[in-house]
């Protein structure tokens, strides 16, 4: 029968099996079917995407500025799926409480988390408390909130889309802008020469 899979009685040393008094069951009788099932989930793991790796380091670490300002990437996924969180590369002056955001393209806040445990430096990350749902083609924008400046950037960054796995962060020229900031917090609409602020979105 397709679906099914049994191994006979005389090919498994006795099947079904079954013990008075509780315990291991190995013995049978008559080829008895006792009606014994088994729930089985494959358990093979989907795996989690980023566009960078934790080895990428970007060229300005800490950019000498000390305003508060939202900084992002607008990413575009090639199949349905799920944003599990937002990653950052933090420079040594990138001080502060950060606090994670995803938006639609409109600016609709879908998902906030405030960062934790927080290295002096590198990739930080944070989980959303459960996933946020994306499909495929649909534009969406993951920043973070750097109280105190001192964000990573690279200029001229997005003059091209980068991909990665089934990821892009649109090309600049493509996208209206991108990466993207603002002052004072809140959705981040505004691009300056196709800035890379070195946010990343972690996709299942």
């Amino acid at each position: 029968m397709i679906g099914q899979l049994r191994q006979s009685s005389s090919s498994a040393g006795g099947n079904g099996v079954y013990r008075y008094g509780g315990g291991f069951p190995d013995q049978s009788f008559n080829n008895t079917n006792y009606w014994v099932d088994v729930i089985f989930e494959d358990a093979v793991a989907v795996p989690d995407y980023s566009l960078w790796s934790t080895s990428s380091v970007p060229t300005v670490t800490s950019y000498p500025d000390s305003l508060l300002v939202e900084l992002g990437v607008k990413v575009q996924a090639a199949r349905n799926g799920e944003v599990l969180g937002v990653r950052f590369y933090k420079g040594a002056n990138n001080t502060g409480t950060h606090v994670a955001h995803l938006w639609d393209s409109a600016g609709g806040l879908l998902g906030s988390a405030s960062f934790a445990n927080e290295t002096a430096t590198g990739w930080q990350e944070v989980r959303f408390t459960a996933p946020v749902p994306v499909v495929a083609g649909q534009i969406f924008v993951v920043s973070y909130l750097a109280p105190n400046g001192g964000y990573a950037v690279d200029g001229n960054f997005f003059g091209s889309a980068l991909v990665s796995g089934p990821l892009t962060a649109l090309a600049s020229s493509a996208s209206g802008g991108n990466g993207v900031y603002k002052y004072g917090g809140g959705f981040p609409d505004q691009s300056y020469n196709a800035a890379n602020y070195w946010v990343d979105v972690l996709f299942r």
